[in-house]
């Protein structure tokens, strides 16, 4: 147990006990208009389940995590990472990595609580600053980070690397490099790449399987388990998925018909 800050957000330790918390409040905190497909209540259980087991074994070899709690309910979390062993396209060392925050409500001090709590932690186990990877249209906004001394340090695309330094250290990176699939002549070539740090890489990929169900004859689905750093640095992507080297679902819950879509497109342009 960490305490209660002004909030009377009370801010405790990830344990094993309540690991599941943590586990179940990322579908929670959907965005009621995210799409829902039949079936999705079994797919977020399951990933429930795995993400359980990942943080679970995470655990074990550094990773953290706060969650804040009020009158025992879940009303935010913060889980950060070693960057050496951190589940994300970041490279870099002797630094602490925010992998993901999130709050149930904005503007109550429960972030900054949670941030705090993790700067704290970092420090004491000898890190020499703290990385996060955020963009000002995602929850995990690039302006509050900056109001807590975040600095920007790399940029690609829409996404801002940020760090904090406690003491002098090197900047970190992106991963260098991209994902090269293995097309075959005459086939859609589907790469699912699975990570257990979040619920919605399952629910995504299990929507992307039914749906290429209905094009099988067309389709090879090649799937890589990126759930170590060591698999991460080898096919430099963590929780994506591609059709015929193209990225077709990032982050974000994936609607069926959008994955159809995909796939129609590549059935007109495909010489089978």
């Amino acid at each position: 147990m960490i305490g209660k800050e002004e909030n009377m957000a009370e801010i405790r330790d990830l344990t094993v006990e309540n690991i599941w918390d943590e586990a179940g409040f990322c579908f929670q905190q959907l965005n009621p208009e995210a799409p829902y497909s039949e079936g999705d209540e079994e797919r977020y259980l399951e990933g429930k389940k795995r993400k359980t087991s990942f943080l679970n074994e995470k655990l074990k070899k550094g990773g953290r995590a706060k969650i804040a709690y009020r009158d025992d309910d879940v009303v935010g979390f913060i889980e950060y990472y070693p960057i050496e062993i951190a589940p994300m396209e970041i490279v870099g060392k002797d630094l602490m990595v925010i992998f993901c925050m999130d709050v149930k409500e904005r503007r109550k001090g429960i972030g900054s609580a949670l941030l705090k709590a993790c700067l704290e932690d970092s420090r004491k186990l000898g890190r020499k600053g703290v990385a996060v990877t955020c963009a000002d249209d995602h929850w995990m906004a690039q302006s509050f980070f900056q109001k807590h001394g975040f600095v920007e340090v790399a940029k690609w695309a829409y996404m801002s690397m940020l760090l904090k330094k406690f003491e002098e250290v090197e900047n970190p990176d992106w991963l260098q490099g991209s994902f090269e699939p293995k097309l075959q002549k005459g086939k859609i070539v589907v790469s699912i790449f699975q990570n257990d740090r979040c619920p919605i890489i399952w629910r995504n990929a299990e929507v992307v399987r039914k749906v290429a169900d209905e094009f099988k004859e067309y389709i090879v689905i090649n799937e890589y388990d990126t759930n170590t750093k060591e698999n991460i640095l080898k096919y430099k992507e963590v929780g994506a998925i591609y059709v015929n080297g193209r990225c077709v679902v990032g982050g974000p819950p994936v609607k069926e018909e959008e994955v159809r879509a995909a796939f129609e497109e590549e059935v007109k342009t495909a010489k089978f």
